[in-house]
Parts: C-alpha cells; structure tokens; sequence
C-alpha cells in the first residue's frame, strides 16, 4: 500500500467512460500541501507528431498496463494532494502499478517542458526540473 508519493509512481485511475494510467511527473513547489503533478497516457485516435508528442511504446520496463502505443496528454495534467492520492488508493478508487523508470519520466518532463498543451504554471516547473538535470544537480540520466 502506497504511504509515500514519488516521481515515477503510476496508478490506474477511473475516467470515464474508461480507467488511464496517470504518471507523478513533479512535485510542485511552494505549496503547503505537499502535491504531485500528473499526466496520463491515452491510445493515440490522431496522427501522432514525434516532435510534440510523448509517446510511449510497451516495454519490458514498463507496467504491463501499458500495451500498445500511447502518448501523454498534456492538456489533461492535474495535480493531488499527497493525502488524497494515499486515500484514493487506500479506498480501492485507484490502483498503484510499477513505478516508471527514470528515463521514461525525463522524456515525459522533456517534452511537457515545451508543450503548449501543458498549463503554463506546470511548464514552468518542468523547465526547471529539466535545468537542474541538464546541469547534473538532480540526473536522473545517471542513475
């Protein structure tokens, strides 16, 4: 059971008419609450633009949920209090998969750092996830 919130965790959560994977991308600074910043994956119904879409491919590395080619939709990121995503998945309303590797969540900030889909207030913050990583204080990369 989930009792800590960290980058990379995973949870299946229902959106109806259906259920998406949504990823913890960020945790967003200078709130009194600690809150985490999400995006889902969804199976791509458009043309798909290499050059301002996420996509994700199923791998040996990611949570098996994940089986066919899917994008992250930006335009959907919300962010949840600590307390609450604990709750919801203590309540049974969500389920926690595998946490996503490093790499997969640093292309997920990547490309959400430039996306004009993205609420600007969230893009912001991966701008400066992103800065402090290209400079080594936080690299993921290196892991």
């Amino acid at each position: 059971m989930v009792e800590n919130i960290e980058i990379g965790n995973s949870f299946i959560v229902p959106t109806p008419p259906s259920r998406h994977l949504f990823i913890v991308i960020a945790l967003i600074p200078e709130k009194p609450k600690e809150e985490w910043l999400m995006v889902n994956l969804t199976t791509s119904h458009t043309q798909i633009d290499p050059k301002k879409d996420c996509i994700i491919d199923p791998a040996n590395d990611l949570p098996n949920f994940i089986n066919c080619r899917s994008t992250i939709v930006y335009r959907e990121a919300i962010h949840y209090r600590k307390n609450i995503i604990i709750e919801e998945v203590k309540s049974g309303r969500w389920t926690q998969k595998e946490t996503i590797p490093p790499q997969y969540v640093y292309e997920i900030q990547r490309i959400g750092a430039s996306s004009k889909q993205l609420a600007n207030k969230y893009r912001n913050i991966l701008k400066k996830i992103i800065d402090d990583i290209e400079v080594g204080s936080g690299s993921l990369l290196k892991a």
